[in-house]
């Protein structure tokens, strides 16, 4: 049975010595602290695609959104 965390991590086996290995899924990152994955915030950090000009960058648990300002679709 794998120790890792299924909602933010991925579980795999250490071909070496067979011991799971807990990586962060796609939107996480290790927390140095705690030691778990949590989510990366790609708005505070802009590193989203997000145009500024025509829409909102909105964080969400893994992802982020881009939503349109008024007038742009």
């Amino acid at each position: 049975m794998c120790p890792c965390n299924s909602a933010t991590e991925d579980c795999a086996t250490n071909p070496n010595n067979g011991t799971a290995v807990c990586t962060c899924k796609l939107g996480y990152e290790r927390n140095n602290v705690t030691g778990r994955c949590t989510d990366i915030d790609e708005c505070a950090m802009n590193v989203s695609n997000c145009n500024p000009e025509s829409s909102t960058c909105n964080n969400t648990i893994g992802n982020y959104t881009c939503d349109c300002i008024a007038g742009y679709q």
